[in-house]
Order: structure tokens, then C-alpha cells, then sequence
């Protein structure tokens, strides 16, 4: 998927548009539904809340806490990880593999999936970011 920005520069999204469109497809009945491309991924959101991720090698990722941990770790799910610049430590994120059998269920799919939205809905409000003064 290509996507123009401003001065007619293309960037390629790395994730595969197919399983974006299958993902979404899988969603639909739920409603309340967004997604948009980022950091090379694409992220999915429920009301407002950030939910899923598919990262930039396609691998999706759902949100997790205390209360659905144990299923993705006994799926033998991996959290994920993402990629650093050289010498920064790594950032484990509340993101965990989606099960690969999943996308095959498509009402296991969306069981799996409300559990992340009831996550993400849960999670405390992100810190506002601190604005810059202009002097």
C-alpha cells in the first residue's frame, strides 16, 4: 500500500494490505472500528482506544493485561518487542501476539479481540506530553 504525503513523496506500508483488509473484515461485525497505518505497522482502535497492532513484518498483536495474559501464555505467545535504535534498551509493550490459528476463527477471532478492547478501555489516559514554550 502506497501512501502519498505532502510533496508528492510515496511511502510504502511494509504490512500486507491483504491481511489489513482480513483483520478489518473479521471486525466489522463489532462496529466502532478504526485503524491507520503507523510506524511502519498499522494500529486498530475500538471507540478511540488502541487495541491492536500488526507490525511491520505483519505479525498482528493484540492488547494484554493481568486479566488475559495467562491465554496468550499458554497460547505461547510472545510480547512484543519492537525494534531500537542501536544502544537503547529494549521497550516491552502491553502488545502480545495474536495466535496465527485465529485468523482461521473468525468468533474466536473477535472473543480474543473484545478481551483487548475491555484492556484497552481499562488502561489509565496517556500523560499529556509537556508543550514546548516559544520564547
Amino acid at each position: 500500500m502506497a501512501i502519498t504525503l505532502a510533496g508528492s513523496r510515496e511511502v510504502t506500508m511494509p504490512v500486507d494490505r491483504g491481511l489489513v483488509a482480513h483483520i478489518t473484515e473479521f471486525l466489522e461485525p463489532i462496529g466502532g472500528i478504526t485503524g491507520r497505518a503507523m510506524f511502519g505497522g498499522y494500529g486498530f482502535w475500538h471507540e478511540g482506544q488502541m487495541f491492536a497492532l500488526l507490525d511491520s513484518e505483519s505479525t498482528l498483536h493484540f492488547k494484554v493485561n493481568d486479566s488475559n495474559r495467562a491465554q496468550y501464555e499458554a497460547a505461547g505467545s510472545a510480547q512484543f518487542m519492537p525494534p531500537m535504535p542501536k544502544g537503547r534498551a529494549p521497550m516491552a509493550m502491553p502488545y502480545w501476539v495474536v495466535p496465527p490459528h485465529l485468523l482461521d476463527a473468525p468468533e474466536e477471532f473477535r472473543a480474543w479481540a473484545r478481551a483487548a478492547f475491555e484492556v484497552a478501555h481499562a488502561a489509565p489516559p496517556p500523560k499529556p506530553r509537556a508543550r514546548k514554550r516559544a520564547d
